[in-house]
């Protein structure tokens, strides 16, 4: 279920948004073989259009993503009660031309808001020509630099999730802080992230180890060793960005129970959860309890259970339907999609900045047991 915030409450005084109703036939996206003729049939029939752009007849993981966020669309759509909007799926061919193609192709539609791209390269063809017609992007992108006013990324944000255990750990009295990231975007990304958190809460870093090669990997490993290794670490946390390195950061010395390990949004996979060094870590991530419900009903669906991603395709749609439903096209005025008290989805509460960066309730997971256990609940609500 899906609620609004203040803001959005003021077209009624009491919001009553997803009525759910019995799931239609509909197609069977879950099989592996399904044309492009069957992934860019409309859902629905309603009033307002919405594009739906992805990459469709793209290769590899890409097309199976694309399908699996059209699966979660169709899933949200037959759950709302006289839903008001329209979904157009579009292929963008996984490119920035045909990304471009598709969203004027779109827009010649008439569509009132453009869900997906998938890919920042999708997004830098989708945003000029949505630009220009006054139509804003709800992107599943999670590269923030294609985040602007107008263009929105309901993703998992890494920024976000680093952000998260690190502002916990603070909070827990950690002091002084170590990294070992891998070279390129991901490990900016979390360098950056990194620098901001430890500098604003008055801390320390210690080292930040960046590696590429594996020559460079052992060299950092031995230097994050030297700070947060033995039984007297100079460091308090290690935030290590890919979990496949703490084999070695435990035969390099690197314990976790002498410093406390930190871990990334990636390490919300069993197999992770698996791994001996990875116990009594903890990263950030979304309340699992929603996905596992979500799973249920994906699964009863289209016979196959869902990527982790594809709830950003189902909060998306019941989103812009409950909008649609509450304000007609007014529902998705800035101000609206804006709204400082926010969104709540499956994955828990969630806000579009003015930026198009968006914030999510995270929870804390300690892993434990092979498992994932949460250790700081998500808010349910956003703050001032």
């Amino acid at each position: 279920m899906l609620r609004l915030g203040r803001a959005g409450r003021n077209f009624v005084a009491c919001l009553c948004l997803l009525a759910l109703a019995a799931c239609g036939d509909g197609l069977d996206l879950g099989r592996e073989a399904v044309s492009k003729a069957e992934l860019t049939q409309p859902i629905g029939a309603g009033p307002i259009k919405v594009a739906l752009l992805l990459p469709f007849s793209a290769s590899g993981g890409n097309a199976r993503a694309a399908r699996a966020l059209r699966n979660a669309a169709d899933l949200a759509m037959s759950e709302i009660s006289d839903p008001q909007i329209q979904i157009l799926p579009i292929d963008t061919g996984g490119t920035t031309e045909g990304a471009r193609a598709a969203a004027q192709a779109a827009l010649g539609s008439n569509v009132r808001l453009v869900l997906g791209p998938l890919t920042a390269v999708e997004v830098r063809g989708v945003a000029p020509v949505a630009r220009v017609a006054n139509v804003p992007i709800i992107s599943f992108s999670t590269d923030s630099t294609v985040a602007t006013s107008g263009v929105y990324l309901l993703s998992f944000m890494p920024e976000g999730e680093i952000d998260r255990v690190l502002r916990h750990a603070i909070g827990g009295g950690a002091r002084r802080f170590a990294a070992l990231l891998p070279r390129g975007e991901h490990g900016d990304v979390a360098e950056s992230t990194f620098r901001s958190r430890v500098g604003l809460a008055g801390r320390e870093a210690v080292a930040i180890e960046r590696y590429g090669d594996q020559a460079q990997l052992e060299a950092a490993i031995a230097a994050i060793a030297e700070v947060a290794g033995g039984e007297k670490p100079k460091v308090d946390a290690l935030f290590v960005l890919e979990a496949g390195t703490l084999p070695k950061l435990a035969e390099a010395g690197v314990k976790q129970g002498e410093v406390q390990i930190l871990g990334s949004g990636q390490w919300n996979e069993a197999e992770v959860w698996a791994m001996p060094e990875a116990a009594g870590a903890w990263y950030a991530a979304p309340t699992p309890t929603g996905f596992e419900a979500f799973g249920r009903k994906y699964q009863a669906r289209f016979n196959a259970p869902p990527p982790r991603y594809a709830t950003v395709g189902y909060d998306a749609v019941s989103l812009v339907a409950a909008l649609a439903g509450l304000g007609g096209e007014r529902g998705f005025d800035e101000q609206i999609l804006t709204n400082a008290d926010g969104f709540a989805g499956i994955d828990g509460v969630f806000r579009f900045r003015k930026t198009g960066l968006v914030d999510r309730g995270l929870a804390v997971m300690e892993i434990r047991d092979g498992a994932a256990a949460v250790r700081d609940p998500a808010p349910s609500a956003f703050g001032s």
